[in-house]
This record gives structure tokens, C-alpha cells and sequence, in this order.
């Protein structure tokens, strides 16, 4: 199976269909391409299933800090939903507070969205007794794609292993290299002693590739112990650098929440696809959290791509669109509206397609706030 960016290259030269006008194109040019029908596209599909339609609804954290009313927002920003603060970290069932958009002339509570490069401003100054992480729920726009090879992929359905694996003497840690990731922090573990089926469960307070951190066990954990996350419902993989032609790596912390991470070839459990909740550097590499575990996690050299929102099947509808671009000012009226002719059929198909399967919800009402309204940075009395 190729990679999308490869089949839009393809597309685009098998569109034009004029050996002259391929050899000029160079990939460097159709990549530009890509990136502005991208967009375009993206609008249309917003705008075709509906101005408050969940499509591309993803989430952020934003940590506030006392004295401080600004805040950069994520770097694929296109519009805000809610703003929350989870009663514990990642628990979507305890919300414990939230926020309402406000206008400029509001003195608040609340945060107003600036522009996507100015960020938001939240009224009154927060004034904390310690930072406070809140989640910023919001539509992101769409993201540079590319694919490339990941270094190193891992789930979090269970593992069995022996005290060599990494348990210090204390047994406050558990050391295994490249298995962990910086997302399990505020997750439970679940240790299992083999002899006596002795079970304790812990939070986990620290964690990198390497190692996770929570508390002292009652027993000192053996060969054949088992570990799991019960309420960990997430998988992830590591980006790696794509070559020439394979699209652009954007290093921005969050960059790529909520985009469709596929992979397209493995030695075994592929393809699948992922939908990205977080993504950060650690130690190097930059970690892409999915949602929902792998069904079977991908072997040998795994290829994954950023992929479009619009199925394979569809996905056609950049490579016509980029054509038709590409043949307008080079005076090939007849190939053009045969293109155009193509594009408007298969975008019929794309556009039912997403009123088939995404779900539109009414616009939100917004009400004043009461006189007797509690501070929010105070939580609930």
C-alpha cells in the first residue's frame, strides 16, 4: 500500500496526462499544492456538513499560572469549543471546572480567542496557589502531512516480565527501556504477584520511555509478575524524519492532536489508523499518543503516514483538485473541465460520505452571567 502523499503525486501527473508538464512539476512544487487544496478542501468539507459539525474537534492542554492572563494557543488553532478543568487529570466524568467564551468588553470570567497567532487572554488574572492544567477543547485546522518510518511503537495492554526488566530495590520504579511514555502520568498500574495472585494498584507520578514512577509496593515484585493499565485506553508510536518528496515533520508540541495517524505497511496489523490526543518531544523523539489500543501493535518496519481526513477511497479529490490548478494557466481549457467535470462527481461522493457518518449539533447558547456566579478559579463552595 503506498502512502497518500505518493498516490497525489501520481494523481497529479496521471490528471494532466502531458509528459511536458509532468517533467516540469517537481515534488517540491505538488507538495506546495497539496498544502493550499488541502485547505481549501478542509473548508468545504466544514461547510458541507454543517458550521457546527464535530468534524476536526480535538483537544489541548493549557496550564495556567498565577499572574498570567495570555496564552499561546495550539499550533493547528482554527476555533474554540469549551475550556475545562478535569477534577483528575484526563477524567473526562469529573469536571470540576470551566470556562465561557467572552467578548472583548467582557470583564469576565472567561477567555476570549484572540487570533490563532495571538492567542487567548482569560479575564480576571488567574491567581493560583499553584499552576492549574485545564483542556482547551477546540476545532483544529488541517496539519502538514507526511509519512515516514517510526522508531518505536508500543501499547499498554499488558506485559508479563522478570525482576531483571527493571525493578529498583525500593520498588518504586519500574525501568524498560522504550516502552513507556510521558502520557501515563495520572494513570494507574496494576501489579500482580505470581505466587499468591497478590494485587495492588498504584498512581503513576513520573514517567518517560524508560521509566515509570509511583508508589512503594507491599511485596518486591519477581520473575513472572504481570503489569497492566486498566484505565488506560491508548496506544502511540514515534514520528521519524520523512525523506525528500514525503512531506514536512512539524515539531511543535500538540501539533498533531487530532489528526488520523495510519499505518500503511508492517511486517503484520496493518493497516490501522489512530486518531492522535497528544503529542510531544521526549528524549529526542517526537511521541504521537493515539486513541484506543492497537488491534495487535504493528511489527518489523512500520510506515505510518499523516493521512487526510477523507477515506482512501475519496481521497482522489486532492490530486483533481491540484490538476485543475496546474492546467488553468497553462491554457488546457478541455483537460480542465474535464477535471473540474471529475472533481465536482467525486466531490457529490465525498460530501455524502461525511453527512453519512459525522454528526452535526446545534449551535451552543451562551447566557450572561449571574451576579451570584462563584469565581471559577475558587471551584465549588
Amino acid at each position: 500500500m503506498d502512502a497518500f502523499i505518493d498516490r497525489f503525486y501520481a494523481d497529479v501527473r496521471e490528471s494532466l496526462a502531458d509528459p511536458h508538464i509532468q517533467k516540469r512539476l517537481t515534488e517540491a512544487q505538488l507538495y506546495r499544492q497539496l498544502c493550499t487544496v488541502q485547505r481549501e478542501i478542509w473548508e468545504q468539507l466544514l461547510k458541507g456538513s454543517g458550521r457546527e459539525s464535530t468534524i476536526g474537534r480535538t483537544e489541548a492542554t493549557i496550564t495556567l499560572q498565577s499572574g498570567v492572563s495570555f496564552y499561546p494557543l495550539p499550533g493547528n488553532f482554527r476555533r474554540e469549543i469549551s475550556f475545562l478543568k478535569y477534577l483528575t487529570d484526563g477524567d473526562r466524568d469529573q469536571i470540576e471546572k470551566s470556562l465561557r467564551s467572552i467578548g472583548p468588553y467582557s470583564d469576565g470570567p472567561g477567555f476570549e480567542i484572540l487570533t490563532a497567532n495571538r492567542g487567548m487572554e482569560i479575564r480576571p488574572t488567574p491567581m493560583l496557589s499553584a499552576s492549574e492544567p485545564w483542556t482547551l477543547v477546540y476545532q483544529k485546522g488541517p496539519v502538514r502531512l507526511h509519512h515516514a518510518t517510526s522508531a518505536v511503537i508500543g501499547d499498554l495492554t499488558g506485559a508479563t516480565f522478570d525482576a531483571v526488566g527493571g525493578w529498583t530495590s525500593d520498588t518504586t520504579y519500574l525501568d524498560m527501556e522504550d516502552y513507556f511514555t510521558a502520557h501515563l502520568v495520572g494513570y494507574r498500574v496494576t501489579v500482580v504477584d505470581a505466587t499468591d495472585d497478590t494485587t495492588e494498584t498504584r498512581t503513576i507520578t513520573a514517567a518517560t520511555n524508560d521509566r515509570i514512577t509511583f508508589a512503594a509496593l507491599s511485596f518486591t515484585p519477581a520473575d513472572g509478575d504481570t503489569i497492566t493499565f486498566p484505565d488506560a485506553d491508548f496506544c502511540w508510536l514515534t514520528f521519524g524524519t520523512p525523506a525528500a518528496g514525503d512531506g514536512e515533520l512539524i515539531k511543535m508540541a500538540d501539533y498533531y492532536n487530532g489528526s488520523l495517524v495510519r499505518v500503511y505497511s508492517a511486517t503484520d496489523n496493518w493497516p490501522q489508523t489512530r486518531e492522535c490526543i497528544d503529542y510531544y518531544l521526549e528524549d529526542g523523539l517526537w511521541v504521537a499518543v493515539l486513541r484506543h489500543h492497537w488491534t495487535g501493535v504493528p511489527t518489523g518496519t512500520v510506515l505510518y503516514e499523516i493521512a487526510p481526513e477523507i477515506t482512501e477511497d475519496l481521497d482522489k479529490l486532492y490530486g483533481y483538485k491540484a490538476a485543475i490548478q496546474v492546467a488553468g494557466p497553462r491554457g488546457r481549457r478541455v483537460l480542465r473541465q474535464q477535471l473540474i467535470s471529475d472533481y465536482a462527481e467525486l466531490w457529490k461522493a465525498c460530501k455524502g460520505s461525511f453527512a453519512d457518518t459525522t454528526m452535526d449539533r446545534g449551535p451552543r447558547r451562551i447566557h450572561p452571567p449571574r451576579g451570584d456566579r462563584l469565581n471559577p478559579y475558587e471551584g465549588a463552595s
